[in-house]
């Protein structure tokens, strides 16, 4: 092993030189954590703590190398970065072009290559952590399907790289200035951002919308600052060289990171609160080797086999995650804990080729050479290799989404599609009355507005008020909260300020959804009451026209990667359908419920869309040669003008009040 893995080059810190045992067991623990929880091995539902024990050694490392050497005088920042340039770089930009050519294999659509291409673009930059935050929402897709999510975390780090020593540099240069002693306001300033983040941190987790607290260097300082903080706390004089004290620390700090591995503390709000127990045992170790470096936890920590796997962590922590979420694309989005581990072992390969003929020769070759003399040309050199990658990589991505985002399946024929006719019969619209719709549902009825605002314009209909779709239709039941209420007595309140006779509703929704995951059989009923209630409401003793469209089928792929794929593999683009009896037992059930419903109220229809996907005994995300999906259960854009020209006279009736002439086709 020795031979293999070879040994570091002495030098003078020990984030250049011969490397602290105990800190390559804390990697071990790390990227160990990290891989099981990405695998979904049982007994490691917090393992993605892995990544704040590393926070906690980069803070430890890098605060206190830079600290000692501004205190020396001889801290250069061109140095500094050349180090990490060659340290991070060359390994990561090896993953990030070997994913590359993995996903020319296996990535098939124009979105799979939108969503690569983009974080290629982001993460080659140091910047994903922001690219990620900012896709979180209703419309992202699985964590699965992203190769190069993994990436947040290095950002993060390259971002600590990047403000740290400019940071400290200004800092020294005011102490000095003000004569106040470094270490003074070193500790002062430290306090200060520890708590500052900190506190941040436990906001941003619990507020709606994107966690800014876990991807964002403002919200995980305090874990580099609690890093940092070690090697100042271990001089104390009452710790030095007290092997009980330093076994003591170490059990603590060793018991608190298997009990934040074991136990999903964040239970969904992560980092926050939950945070604190892995960084306080991470700090806790590194503490206890640093105090007396032979007690019996640095020992266990510094046993060879943990060693060796922390010499290879960060190459193993590059590959893991690209594999498993690349081989999950590649056969149908399988969910199979086997396959997910067979990759994160896989991944050693790699991890371990990267380690012995990339990282250790360069690193040799670092030690070989008087960076100082070099001066900025490492660290140049490494800005240009990343934006070759941006321009190779996120080019091809670029490419691929453009020459397939406008192709016939995904743009739909257009003759399937009825053309849409004037219900004036040539006589002018501008005649019929003046309506006022209000367009009420979920992110389905989002994907149907811009369909009915465009074919609304012939029939003279004077607005058509979208009600927020991230409201749920029973008022009180979650998500309602932030703006639904105002929201919900606005449109009230529009609704009331129109004449009866003018006002019409139309409401669609993923019935299924409400009514059937919740399973018990009290709570559906609170919600059948709750629907019923509003659709009244709504309906205002039939003065208004009120059109309910019922769910259309779920399918359990995302239609067009499936469909390129099952192309691909020469599959048919059947294998992304459903059986009949499936969608009748999720989506028949919700919209017979909703039906029932609707057939009570006067002037009310209710329009089983279902029939119009399948056949007596199979379901298809597609007519003919043309996908209606965007994905597993919203429509295309095409998709939902197809669907509104097969509901056109409901529409047309909804809007005017009319029935559609019997020579029109519908």
């Amino acid at each position: 092993m020795k031979k293999f893995f070879g040994r570091a080059p002495d030098a003078t810190h020990p984030t250049e030189g011969p490397r602290i045992a105990h800190i390559d067991g804390l990697r071990a623990i790390a990227v160990t954590s990290v891989v099981a929880y990405h695998c979904d091995l049982p007994g490691v539902s917090g393992g993605y703590v892995g990544v704040d024990i590393f926070f906690v050694i980069s803070g430890f490392l890098i605060i206190n190398q830079i600290v000692s050497e501004l205190r020396e005088g001889r801290f250069s920042l061109a140095t500094f970065y050349a180090r990490r340039t060659l340290r991070i770089l060359p390994p990561f930009l090896a993953m990030i072009i070997g994913s590359f050519l993995l996903a020319l294999v296996i990535l098939v659509p124009p979105y799979e290559w939108e969503w690569f291409g983009l974080s290629a673009v982001f993460s080659s930059l140091f910047a994903s952590n922001f690219f990620f935050m900012t896709k979180q929402g209703y419309f992202d897709i699985n964590a699965l399907k992203k190769p190069l999510l993994h990436t947040w975390s290095l950002s993060v780090e390259e971002q600590f790289y990047i403000i740290v020593p400019l940071a400290l540099i200004g800092l020294f240069w005011l102490a000095r200035k003000r004569r106040i002693p470094p270490g003074l306001a070193l500790m002062a300033i430290g306090i200060a951002v520890f708590v500052a983040s900190l506190v941040g941190c436990y906001f941003m987790t619990a507020t709606e919308g994107p966690n800014r607290g876990f991807y964002m260097i403002t919200w995980r300082a305090w874990e580099f600052v609690a890093g940092g903080a070690v090697a100042w706390a271990s001089t104390a004089p009452f710790l030095r060289a007290d092997q009980r004290i330093a076994t003591g620390t170490g059990v603590l700090g060793l018991l608190l990171v298997i009990v934040s591995i074991v136990v999903d503390l964040g239970d969904g709000f992560y980092p926050g609160y939950a945070a604190t127990v892995p960084v306080a045992g991470t700090a806790l170790l590194l503490l206890s080797g640093l105090i007396a470096p032979d007690n019996p936890v640095a020992k266990l920590l510094s046993l060879r086999g943990m060693v060796a796997i922390g010499l290879i962590s960060y190459g193993w922590y590059l590959w893991h995650w690209p594999l498993i979420s690349l081989i999950h694309i590649s056969v149908f989005w399988n969910e199979s804990v086997v396959l997910k581990t067979a990759m994160g072992l896989v991944a050693i390969i790699p991890a371990v080729l990267s380690y012995r003929y990339l990282e250790l020769p360069i690193r040799r070759w670092r030690h070989g050479r008087d960076l100082h003399a070099l001066g900025w040309k490492p660290a140049l050199a490494g800005i240009a290799m990343a934006l070759a990658c941006v321009v190779v990589v996120g080019g091809t991505g670029g490419i691929l989404y453009a020459l397939e985002r406008n192709s016939p399946e995904i743009e739909g024929d257009a003759s399937l599609i009825t053309p849409p006719r004037t219900l004036c019969e040539g006589k002018s619209c501008a005649t019929a009355p003046l309506s006022a719709g209000f367009m009420e549902g979920d992110s389905h009825a989002a994907r149907m507005y811009g369909t009915l605002l465009r074919e609304s314009t012939p029939f003279n209909v004077a607005s058509i008020q979208r009600f927020r779709t991230n409201c749920p239709l029973p008022p009180g039941m979650p998500p309602d909260m932030g703006d639904c209420p105002k929201a919900r007595a606005a449109i009230e309140k529009a609704m009331k300020d129109t004449p009866p006779g003018e006002r019409f509703w139309i409401v669609e929704r993923l019935w299924s959804y409400m009514l059937l995951k919740l399973t018990r059989p009290k709570n559906r009923a609170v919600f059948t009451k709750a629907i019923e209630d509003r659709l009244k409401l709504y309906s205002d003793g039939g003065r208004n026209r009120l059109l309910v469209i019922g769910a259309i089928p779920d399918f359990p792929y995302l239609a067009t990667e499936c469909i390129y794929r099952a192309e691909r593999y020469g599959l048919g683009w059947d294998y992304c359908g459903i059986s009949r009896s499936q969608i009748d037992a999720t989506t028949g059930v919700a919209n017979r419920i909703v039906r029932d419903i609707v057939l009570k109220l006067p002037n009310a229809r209710f329009i089983d869309p279902v029939d119009l996907f399948c056949d007596d005994t199979f379901c298809r995300p597609y007519v003919q040669r043309s996908i209606l999906y965007r994905d597993n259960n919203h429509l295309s854009l095409f998709g939902a003008d197809w669907l509104y020209s097969k509901l056109r006279p409901h529409m047309v009736w909804a809007m005017t009040g009319k029935e559609e002439s019997a020579g029109i086709a519908r």
